[in-house]
């Protein structure tokens, strides 16, 4: 009998063959030195795809912006506004708002971008000036009087900060939406490393807030906050990003373009010769659509200087991509009306009434939702209006929670009397322990389920988790259980497991969706579109607040929290249960793993492969590895 070694090999059919694993030529490198590494969950698979460099420079940016620097401010909030400036809840309500208004200002940054390239490149040098000038902005806050008088421009200091937080991050996320469209068996890695990241900033950022906001010290937080923001400029000014010049992504986008327009020639001729020889002579004159020189200019891998120059402006600053305006001008204005609603908004929500809050919440909701289905193609446009109402639906209460779970035993007697060091660390802690855990779930269970199903199951969770809230307003946990425990159990471990359950799979969603050439303007519209639709939530609050459920925080005039538990009944346990019947109308029917099309097919379904294909907990793609640069 002939053993094993004197086997003949195996040949494989054309359909047995798997993909091939890339690997990156500085990740070769790395692995020849370190081979350990190559085993390390999700940053060696994406160090493989990625090369060491930008995977490790993405982690760390996210880490020292998104999660450092802008969690720092968030913490700031409620002291710097409540105790430096004196606002009461309602007030404190509006003026957080702010915050997430300035996240949602990300499209008009991603437009003018791939528009515009900065110095021939469409995300480096924006990414540079972004964290410059946002650490100014940033040491405004910090530095301003503590007085009442403060607290607008504060608001606006804001806004701005965590607009030019917004660049970094939807530029980041822009760049390796363009990274997993071409290597998409590394998708999921990638973005659970980004992660990864996020949380391990905002968990260093509560270690820092708590201790320093209870001894009044906040302000020196938000300093720390402009300075990590500041150093992040390294990254870019180096181009540890790898990002290739502009006119390598348009000559790449252009072979792609054409690439999809000869198959598209191809099968309607088979088609065509199928029926009738005679019809494709009369069709070969006009079956092929002809792309601008501009944009058929060159293919990857050719030098740059074979790719014919774009047209120029300021002086040679910027480059200016005309064809990719041309080709996607509705979009383009769907992110000047994103943008220019939500600076209506903050202005509103600083400077207006009560009314004019409702108009304007109004108006611009309905506007920007009705203008999504005239931009973007269908598809885009259902789970862009369903990644809002998702998250317009979990109505935010900052300034009534806060204000209760940390209100003086003056003001309330029976309360829970939270310590800046447990609201803003051991509770951050262990919700960030929460997240991770949300992270792993994802990766290893829910990747593999469809988006309708995640969606469902984490949505009902989430109301779950809001009866915890709801149980510590009411007081019928006392005397037996503390509010330390069933807070956390409630806010920080089930709700965190739940929200990166929902967040990471609508990620993964937009990166799929994003057309080429256009990744940091799309998945910026799609994700700035979800951060409006938590500002919105949170305007939501305000108005329920001031119109039907005050709450007094002055403990002068006395304090008053007894509509507290019906802002959570219907903003936390009625408003997100609408969400469910919308998952099955707005979103694919897809799995999480799929690779799909901007049409919601998905592409070449009749093998799992990849993410999809995972054999002894480790994907397999192929034996086989091509070297990337």
């Amino acid at each position: 009998m002939a053993t094993d070694d004197s086997a003949p090999p195996r040949f494989m059919s054309a359909e047995e063959t798997v993909p091939a694993r890339p690997l990156h030529v500085d990740a070769r490198a790395l692995f020849s030195t370190l081979p350990c590494l190559r085993r390390v969950p999700i940053f060696g698979t994406s160090v493989e795809a990625f090369g060491p460099k930008c995977v490790l420079s993405m982690g760390l940016s996210e880490f020292l912006c998104k999660g450092l620097a802008d969690y720092l401010i968030r913490f700031s909030l409620f002291p710097m506004f409540r105790r430096r400036y004196g606002v009461d809840a309602m007030t404190y309500q509006r003026m957080a708002n702010l915050a997430l208004m300035g996240w949602s200002m990300k499209p008009i940054t991603a437009m003018f971008s791939d528009i515009f390239s900065f110095f021939g490149y469409t995300k480096r040098w924006y990414l540079a000036v972004s964290c410059v000038v946002g650490a100014a902005f940033a040491l405004a806050f910090a530095l301003l009087p503590p007085a009442k008088a403060s607290a607008a421009p504060a608001a606006a200091f804001v806004f701005l900060t965590s607009f030019t937080k917004a660049n970094v991050d939807i530029l980041t996320q822009g760049h390796y939406s363009r990274l997993i469209r071409r290597i998409p068996l590394a998708g999921s890695s990638l973005v659970s490393w980004v992660w990864w990241w996020v949380l391990l900033g905002s968990l260093v950022a509560s270690v820092i807030a708590g201790p320093l906001a209870d001894a009044s010290l906040e302000w020196i937080g938000v300093i720390v906050a402009a300075t990590l923001q500041f150093v992040t400029t390294f990254f870019f000014v180096m181009n540890w990003y790898g990002e290739n010049k502009n006119r390598v992504n348009r000559a790449e986008d252009a072979k792609f373009m054409r690439a999809n327009l000869l198959e598209e020639r191809k099968d309607s001729s088979e088609r065509l010769r199928e029926d009738d020889d005679t019809a494709v002579a009369e069709m070969g004159n006009h079956s092929m659509l002809v792309l601008s020189d501009e944009v058929c200019a060159g293919v990857p891998g050719e030098e740059e200087d074979e790719v014919p120059p774009l047209p120029t402006c300021c002086c040679g600053v910027f480059e200016v991509n005309k064809e990719l305006a041309r080709r996607n001008w509705r979009i383009v204005l769907y992110c000047l009306l994103v943008a220019a609603g939500s600076v209506v908004m903050a202005i509103v929500t600083v400077l207006g009434d009560i009314w004019s809050l409702l108009y304007a919440c109004i108006a611009v909701s309905v506007a920007v939702c009705v203008f999504g289905f005239f931009a973007l193609p269908l598809v885009i446009a259902k789970a862009n209006l369903y990644l809002f109402l998702s998250m317009a639906s979990y109505i935010q209460l900052p300034g009534a929670l806060d204000s209760f779970y940390m209100a003086r035993p003056d003001c309330l007697p029976d309360g829970p009397h939270f310590s800046f060091f447990f609201y803003n660390t051991v509770a951050s802690i262990i919700g960030n322990i929460g997240g991770i855990v949300g992270i792993l779930l994802f990766r290893y269970v829910f990747s593999k389920k469809s988006y309708r199903i995640t969606f469902v199951v984490t949505t009902l969770v989430m109301v779950v988790a809001s009866i915890f809230d709801l149980i510590i307003v009411e007081r019928w946990n006392r005397p037996r259980v503390s509010d330390h425990v069933v807070y956390v159990l409630g806010d920080q471990v089930v709700y965190q497991v739940c929200y990166m359950l929902n967040f990471m799979p609508g990620m993964i969603l937009l990166s799929r969706l994003c057309p080429r050439g256009t990744e940091s303007m799309v998945y910026a519209l799609l994700a700035g579109f979800s951060n409006f639709g938590q500002a919105v939530s949170n305007t939501v609050g305000s108005l329920l607040m001031e119109f039907k459920w005050p709450v007094e925080t002055d403990p002068a005039v006395g304090c008053d929290f007894s509509n507290v538990r019906w802002l959570l009944i219907v903003g936390r346990l009625l408003c997100p249960l609408v969400c469910i019947p919308l998952v099955f109308l707005l979103i694919p029917a897809a799995r999480i793993c799929d690779n799909i099309d901007v049409d919601g097919r998905v592409v070449r379904p009749q093998e799992p492969s990849g993410d999809c294909k995972v054999e002894g907990g480790r994907e397999s793609l192929s034996a086989q590895e091509p070297v990337l640069k």
